[in-house]
């Protein structure tokens, strides 16, 4: 390609593609958002226990019985573990509670946290699923000359899902408190996550200011991942429109 040539695309987008470029967006971007909550919870290690440091958790915890710090965050390990694995079924973490052995978890706990873990495990594997589908439109429209379609409908439903996350962002700024109930009775159709501080322990240390430091982080992660896969795409359809000349 000569010195101020212009690249040429193909600019025509069928119903078809229109159809599956926008499952593909919604695919990836869903896989993107998941890997996010993912990523932060056991890819930056570390992660959870320095956003615990900065809320004061333990610091709460120790207001309301004694137990060491130690003990304390290796409950948390515990339920990080007890989140991830498919195959395991039980959670308990014995320590030394008000001078006596005590498991750190209620019942209460344990079967929130099963909710929880049904519905972490559920998008870990419908994510990933759906993102390996979603590829095979890169290379179906590489063959077909449309990956710059593809590109430039991924980019108009990027804008339209983080619209959207800003204007939720947005509500969950100007009142927390409300957004994380309502969040909870929409996702549970329990009240098991109405958890009492002076029996539920773990609810301590983990408090609405931390999971709202969390999807903040979260969502700057996201971001993060969106722009290094439109870069990815981008660069695939400027190699596609090459092929024109």
């Amino acid at each position: 390609m000569s010195y101020g040539e212009k690249t040429t695309y193909n600019t025509h987008k069928s119903p078809v593609l229109i159809i599956l470029g926008i499952f593909f967006s919604i695919a990836i971007i869903y896989f993107l958002l998941v890997q996010s909550f993912n990523f932060l919870c056991y890819g930056f290690k570390n992660f959870i226990y320095i956003l615990m440091e900065n809320c004061g958790s333990y610091e709460s915890l120790s207001r309301i019985i004694i137990i060491s710090k130690e003990d304390a965050f290796k409950a948390v390990e515990k339920m990080m573990q007890f989140l991830h694995d498919p195959q395991m079924k039980k959670l308990a973490h014995i320590a030394v509670i008000n001078s006596h052995w005590d498991n750190f978890f209620s019942n209460r706990t344990f079967m929130h946290l099963s909710d929880v873990k049904n519905i972490f495990i559920f998008c870990l594997r419908s994510s990933k699923f759906l993102f390996i589908l979603s590829l095979i439109l890169i290379p179906v429209s590489a063959i077909t000359k449309n990956l710059y379609n593809l590109y430039h409908i991924w980019l108009r439903t990027l804008a339209f899902i983080c619209t959207l996350l800003a204007a939720i962002t947005t509500v969950a700024i100007i009142n927390f408190n409300t957004f994380f109930v309502i969040f909870h009775k929409i996702l549970f159709d329990n009240d098991l996550w109405l958890l009492n501080p002076y029996k539920d322990y773990l609810i301590n240390l983990l408090p609405e200011e931390f999971f709202a430091k969390f999807a903040i982080c979260a969502i700057i992660v996201f971001l993060i991942f969106c722009f290094v896969f439109s870069f990815f795409l981008k660069t695939l359809s400027r190699l596609e429109a090459k092929s024109y000349l």
